[in-house]
């Protein structure tokens, strides 16, 4: 081994501890910026000159150098303890006295920032407590404003409405305790960090040392916690089984130990089981109701399905299905369409459900659309333009717009798309719903989705603008991660299952609860909103020319650029869109759009 280097290791265990003994008495402003750039070389030089020393150094030899390496490192750290400890003493740098009281000018903390990951908490709450927390000489605002400058992320979040002042002080630092100080917690998060730690794949040096390094850290970490590793064999076993279970149990474990913060005993984890798996079993029910996203929008219905014998919707004879029925047959097309309509039977298959959600392969034999061939019109007729994209108006079928889908050519033959708008007009002082019927056959069409711009409330209760679709055929109320991420709302857990018809399917585990509110501000409601990775693309596909529209200039938009391709990212569903639907029509002037009342967005 290089003598070399054996010299650079004495002089650096020299030099660590004279500063580490200066350190210990009270320092200047100079002095303290002095040891701490010291102390980061420190840092750097011990890893170079132990990685040379290991990679050279004979096998029996491994063993005593690591142990001087570590030694080394603890008197680093005390170094480096003191110094923060002294940083932020009053000293004739850092205070100035005024007539009208004391004006303390903050010097700089160079303290680990908190990001809210709860096995970090110890470490940092201890430094901050030896710096800020226990510091007679600061005021109470002077230590919020120093705690506030540490927290990032999750941590932030928890005080940011907290405003700075010396009685906030305790009351910012209690609830950063509460959230973070769960004992359980932490050490299950050190148990998983060092569980989760990857394998060696080279039995060098600098990777021997970093598995060591970060198991003293752990075990030293677990120590502080009151845990010594001679007695942590139910412990590890409480974790591992913990970590064995599903989402529901694991909720249910959460409600009954949430009064304690400490770690269930083994035999209290076994009982809480047994007595679960006990409840569980006695609450079986014969009906399962199975909960399935069956839209494209993704949304949610719930069926109680029952296999019964075929029988005529029309005349009830039990011999023959509807599309047999010799009376049926002889209706006209628009009068078919109205008798399902009345039925609420499905528009593909003629039975009792909707038709987003029929399983029929069968699909028109005369345009290849979603609809039974007996309803099929001749798309050759009525025809005019909307913009660039080509429509068809179908006079023939007038659908109710509570039967209107967001989710084109799902339910009826008319294929229809609709937009929605609020009203100025005195008349109305509502929102309005524009509607058209697409063409089967232009290339050029493009379907629109029922969006609208709301308010959303966020962790802090501020208000964010989202585009949000109205689907009727959606039993549920859906937002996407990427929103959720946003608004840094809390979750619960929840157990339902996200399906569609091509047979995908996702599970839904968490929900949430916020305010929603249209943007004048005199509506605002909370909401239930299951939490999927996705709602759906962005819509419209492409940008379209409105310039053709001729809609009345009194008429403020709901959703004022729903001819630009946008993200989505909340759906409500068929709750609210019955709930906000009103009687009430009228037609735009030297137009086919027609202007459908409505009752949530009111004029902005």
């Amino acid at each position: 081994m290089s003598k070399s280097v054996l010299n650079k290791k004495k002089s650096l265990k020299g030099n660590v501890t004279k500063i580490k003994d200066k350190v210990k008495d009270k320092l200047n402003g100079a002095e303290i910026q002095l040891y701490s750039k010291k102390w980061e070389q420190f840092s750097e030089d011990l890893s170079k000159i132990f990685d040379n020393i290991l990679a050279n150094c004979e096998d029996e030899e491994t063993d005593k150098f690591i142990e001087e390496q570590l030694s080394i490192q603890e008197d680093i750290d005390e170094i480096w303890l003191s110094i923060n400890s002294q940083l932020i003493k009053p000293n004739s740098d850092t205070m100035s006295q005024h007539s009208n009281g004391e004006n303390v000018k903050l010097s700089k903390l160079s303290l680990p920032f908190f990001n809210g990951n709860i096995q970090d908490w110890l470490s940092f709450s201890d430094l901050f407590k030896a710096s800020v927390h226990n510091n007679e000489n600061l005021t109470g605002s002077m230590k919020l404003q120093y705690l506030k400058g540490l927290l990032t992320g999750d941590a932030s979040r928890v005080i940011q409405s907290i405003t700075i002042s010396d009685a906030n002080y305790l009351t910012a630092w209690t609830l950063l305790e509460d959230r973070f100080s769960n004992k359980r917690d932490q050490v299950f998060a050190h148990l998983k960090r060092f569980m989760s730690m990857p394998a060696l794949q080279s039995d060098s040096a600098s990777s021997v040392l970093n598995l060591i390094d970060t198991t003293y850290e752990r075990v030293r970490s677990l120590q502080t916690l009151g845990y010594e590793v001679e007695q942590f064999a139910e412990v590890m076993f409480v974790y591992m089984l913990l970590q064995k279970l599903d989402a529901s149990s694991k909720l249910w474990f959460e409600r009954e130990f949430n009064k304690s913060k400490e770690i269930p005993s083994l035999k209290e984890l076994l009982d809480f089981l047994k007595n679960y798996a006990r409840t569980s079993q006695s609450s079986r029910t014969s009906t399962n109701l199975k909960c399935n996203v069956y839209s494209k929008n993704t949304s949610l219905v719930i069926s109680n399905v029952k296999n019964s014998k075929p029988k005529c919707a029309f005349c009830n004879n039990d011999n023959h299905a509807i599309y047999k029925c010799e009376e049926f047959l002889k209706l006209s097309v628009n009068d078919k369409i109205q008798f399902l309509k009345q039925k609420s039977l499905c528009f593909n298959c003629f039975k009792g459900h909707n038709a987003r959600i029929c399983n029929s392969k069968g699909n028109c034999k005369k345009c290849f659309k979603r609809h039974n061939t007996l309803i099929h019109f001749d798309q050759g007729r009525n025809a005019t333009s909307f913009g660039t994209t080509s429509v068809n108006i179908r006079d023939e079928v007038n659908l109710e717009p509570s039967q209107q889908v967001s989710n084109h050519s799902s339910l009826n033959p008319a294929a229809n798309i609709f937009q929605m708008f609020p009203n100025n007009d005195p008349s109305f002082g509502s929102p309005l719903l524009l509607w058209e019927r697409s063409s089967y056959n232009d290339a050029e069409k493009c379907v629109l989705l029922s969006t609208s711009t709301l308010l959303i409330s966020n962790s802090e209760g501020e208000s964010l603008p989202v585009k949000a679709i109205l689907d009727s055929g959606a039993c549920c109320n859906l937002i996407s991660e990427n929103l959720v991420g946003l608004l840094g709302v809390e979750r619960q857990k929840t157990d339902a299952v996200n399906s569609c018809l091509n047979g995908a399917s996702v599970r839904v585990k968490t929900q949430l609860k916020t305010d929603i509110s249209n943007r004048k501000g005199d509506y605002i409601k909370k909401i239930d909103l299951l939490v999927v990775p996705k709602i759906t693309g962005v819509t419209p596909s492409k940008c379209l020319d409105i310039s053709a529209l001729n809609l009345p200039p009194n008429i403020t938009l709901a959703d004022p650029h729903f001819h630009k391709p946008g993200k989505i990212d909340l759906l409500l569903g068929n709750e609210y869109f019955c709930e906000f639907l009103r009687p009430g029509q009228c037609r735009v002037p030297n137009s086919q759009l027609i202007l459908q009342k409505f009752c949530l967005w009111f004029p902005g």
